[in-house]
């Protein structure tokens, strides 16, 4: 199945998300990912009324909140395309819903406890962020451990992919860390390659801050350098 890297229009850390939207129309994009993160139920329907104005566009990944009730979820998949959302680990936010066979279109993504066996067999797969698993392997060996060992027994279907920087930042409370949702150079984003092929999945999504024009120029660079190595 062909590999498809996405813009992603993202709200944490991000007070600026509705110019995201607006640019989104301004530069022509029909396909993206739209992470809600940061978004409470008020802004959340103030950002579909803002999507469903843009002409003719899928929103084939979705990073969804646990406090998005079922029906939420079948009108992005009915009005958007969605394909597929992804959830923190349990351990970290737990479900408040019964999604029933919408559990299927649900992957797991490693952030602060990495990936449990236990849960992923409940779900359909893996959401890989490789800049919070390349933090890992650098800070946090045994959580990178246990996401490899998760990733032999269960399918990566889509990534986030944010910027690694060259040194760790003191982030306070959150520790020292090198992964980081704000992209300053593009070689930030040569970290991927030290990752084989079965670690990306069918929808690659670009998890930054910045705006628009460099995220598509981040994402253009993605594509060279991943299709340079045969990824894509």
């Amino acid at each position: 199945m062909q590999k498809k890297i996405l813009v992603g229009v993202t709200t944490v850390h991000n007070p600026h998300w509705e110019k995201q939207i607006e640019d989104i129309k301004r530069f022509g994009l029909r396909e993206f990912a739209l992470f809600v993160t940061d978004l409470d139920a008020a802004k959340r329907i103030k950002c579909y009324e803002m999507l469903e104005k843009l002409p003719k566009i899928t929103i084939p990944f979705v990073h969804m909140r646990t406090d998005m009730i079922p029906a939420e979820l079948r009108y992005l998949e009915e009005k958007f395309g969605a394909e597929y959302f992804n959830i923190h680990s349990l351990h970290e936010y737990p479900l408040k819903y019964v999604y029933g066979e919408l559990k299927h279109d649900m992957l797991i993504e490693n952030v602060w406890v990495g990936l449990y066996k236990t849960e992923l067999a409940k779900f359909e797969g893996i959401c890989l962020d490789l800049s919070h698993l390349e933090n890992d392997r650098q800070m946090r060996p045994a959580y990178f451990d246990r996401t490899e060992r998760a990733i032999e027994k269960f399918p990566v279907i889509a990534n986030h992919v944010s910027a690694v920087m060259p040194k760790a930042k003191d982030y306070g409370k959150d520790g020292f860390r090198v992964d980081n949702h704000e992209l300053s150079d593009p070689s930030e984003l040569d970290y991927v390659l030290r990752y084989p092929k079965n670690y990306f999945g069918q929808y690659i999504a670009l998890e930054l801050i910045n705006d628009i024009e460099t995220k598509i120029k981040a994402r253009n660079y993605l594509e060279n350098i991943l299709k340079g190595k045969g990824i894509i």
